[in-house]
């Protein structure tokens, strides 16, 4: 084989791996949130590992070996909406290159003020 050859692995890489967390307590705050990751005109629901795992309620994951700049959306109740745009994700000729990205959420602010 020559030196510039390039051998890849089977292996499936996702793209976006998010963290959500509670913004005041740093709590995770995966469970029964939704995240969304756009990138033009292609939209994905981001996959919750907690779904899979029962001791992870902190990350989703998306954007398999999907190249791209993207929009990430974190909702949940009782907390505000979380945006991140310009997640770019490059990649070589075998595979996506993974990008780690924290949605600190910060909850809603609810009751009467003076």
């Amino acid at each position: 084989m020559a030196p510039h050859d390039v051998v890849c692995t089977d292996n499936l890489v996702f793209g976006l791996t998010v963290k959500v967390r509670d913004s005041v307590t740093d709590a995770p705050a995966g469970r029964q949130a939704a995240v969304v990751a756009q990138d033009g005109a292609y939209q994905e629901t981001l996959q919750f590992l907690g779904a899979i795992s029962a001791t992870d309620s902190l990350t989703f994951f998306g954007a398999a070996e999907r190249a791209g700049t993207y929009r990430i959306t974190a909702t949940k109740a009782g907390y505000r909406s979380w945006t991140r745009g310009g997640v770019d994700l490059s990649s070589d000729v075998c595979h996506v290159h993974p990008v780690v990205v924290e949605a600190r959420l910060q909850p809603s602010i609810t009751g009467s003020y003076p």
